[in-house]
């Protein structure tokens, strides 16, 4: 019988030359690449087509490349050179950790932490610290320090005049719901709540009295939730939601689920982490970025780095034609349940659509240089600017038959304005606050929503 000549050179040499290699390495080494493997481990979701770019690719290559090197370097190298590597790697984390942690804050960020991240209400999650006094932003509007000093009531909200649940005889009480478009502005008076105080009271409803209830980021879900677990209690007579662009960019920047508030995967992941069941990644990541340092360099993309949001994208089908549709239902659902709302506590409710800089065809020299996305967000805010728009005349034609809710959309206000009004695509100047809170007013007194009120 023939037989078959045994292959000279198999799988098993290479294998046991690799184990008598790898198995002599120094511990320094198995350290380094314990340091290297948690890093590319770290930055795997980061390697997402959502985000690629040719700028993109660039910044990959530069958290990746080093990793890359360092890794060969050890590889290559003996003890001398793994410890080496450890030392300097410990000494640069921890200049640079200290620099950070010494470094004092720039003013223009004092303001928006204690804003957004004073999460103590249940159900509509969260509003501004209570109590809280500070300095805003300058693009805020004020032209000095006093004018930039912001104050918010026990509830967490811009409202520096007392508010008791009895509503005083001749007061016409309207409210203002939002996201940081209504919050902001300097001071109080030229907001967009202030500017249609200011406005009524001109045309004669001497006893309007206009309250700021914007929150910094909410949307449309969590002012149905304060509408029902707060502002009902204090008898209003006018609603205003004014809003939209939260409802279209929030999807797509942060938790991917229609309706969501931007940073509820945070507090599920929060959940999982006190019942012990978070997965290996965001458990180290968790733990990673409480160094300020390693919180800069992923500073763009912290959510997907500490964030299920790969997973949560596939769930919902981000970025197809369903859940760019659902969006906009979720968003008309609730405007239209703030509506049935007001019916049943007496109120009447009147929804704005927001005006936002894809809207604005006379742009500015410094409105052109603003940096807000790529062109696939630009297209997917124009689509969905649409849709909204469809919505409004829908519940306009609908909810609006009877008198008792308004849906106006203002989103063209701006379309041919050459002012520079604009300073981020949905955050305006005091100017523009003016303007639109003139027309909201002028749109309210002509409406039946308050010509049976005092005038």
């Amino acid at each position: 019988m023939e037989k078959h000549p045994t292959p000279k050179f198999g799988l098993f040499k290479p294998a046991m030359t690799a184990i008598r290699y790898f198995g002599g390495r120094p511990l320094f080494f198995w350290l380094n690449a314990v340091l290297v493997g948690g890093w590319l481990f770290l930055l795997w979701p980061l390697f997402s087509p959502v985000f690629f770019t040719p700028i993109y690719a660039i910044y990959l290559a530069v958290l990746v490349l080093p990793a890359l090197a360092y890794a060969y370097v050890a590889l290559v190298g003996g003890i001398r050179i793994n410890f080496g590597l450890l030392i300097a790697s410990f000494f640069v984390f921890a200049i640079g950790e200290t620099y950070l942690r010494l470094k004092i804050t720039p003013p223009e960020q004092r303001f928006s932490g204690p804003i957004v991240t004073n999460g103590q209400h249940p159900y509509y999650m969260f509003a501004g610290v209570p109590k809280y006094v500070g300095q805003m932003a300058p693009q805020m509007g004020g032209t000095n320090a006093t004018e930039n000093l912001v104050k918010l009531d026990s509830l967490g909200f811009r409202i520096e005049r007392p508010l008791e649940k009895s509503k005083p005889a001749g007061e016409l009480r309207i409210f203002v719901v939002g996201g940081s478009t209504v919050f902001m502005g300097a001071p109080l008076a030229k907001t967009i709540p202030g500017q249609i105080e200011s406005e009524l009271v001109r045309r004669g409803f001497s006893g309007a009295k206009v309250y700021n209830f914007g929150a910094v980021s909410f949307v449309s879900g969590q002012e149905l939730a304060l509408f029902t677990h707060l502002l009902v209690d204090y008898e209003p007579d006018v609603v205003i939601s004014y809003g939209g662009g939260n409802d279209l960019h929030t999807p797509y920047q942060y938790d991917p689920r229609p309706g969501f508030p931007l940073d509820f995967v945070t507090l599920q992941i929060g959940t999982r982490a006190l019942a012990g069941k978070l997965d290996l990644r965001t458990a180290l990541a968790s733990q990673l970025l409480k160094s300020r340092l390693i919180t800069l360099i992923f500073a763009q993309r912290l959510q997907e780095i500490r964030l299920p949001m790969r997973t949560l994208r596939m769930e919902v089908g981000y970025r197809t034609p369903d859940w760019e549709n659902s969006i906009i239902e979720s968003y008309s659902d609730n405007l239209h349940r703030m509506c049935r709302i007001g019916h049943g506590f007496n109120f009447k409710f009147y929804a704005v659509l927001q005006p936002l800089i894809f809207q604005k065809s006379s742009l500015s020299d410094a409105e052109k240089a603003l940096k807000y996305g790529d062109a696939k967000f630009v297209s997917y805010m124009r689509r969905q600017h649409d849709r909204a728009a469809t919505a409004f005349s829908q519940l306009q034609a609908g909810d609006g038959e009877d008198g008792l809710c308004r849906f106006v959309d203002l989103s063209n206000i701006f379309a041919d304005d050459p002012r520079n009004l604009f300073w981020d695509f949905i955050h305006v100047n005091n100017d523009a606050n003016a303007t639109i809170g003139s027309a909201i007013a002028a749109d309210l007194a002509r409406s039946s929503l308050i010509s049976d009120l005092t005038h």
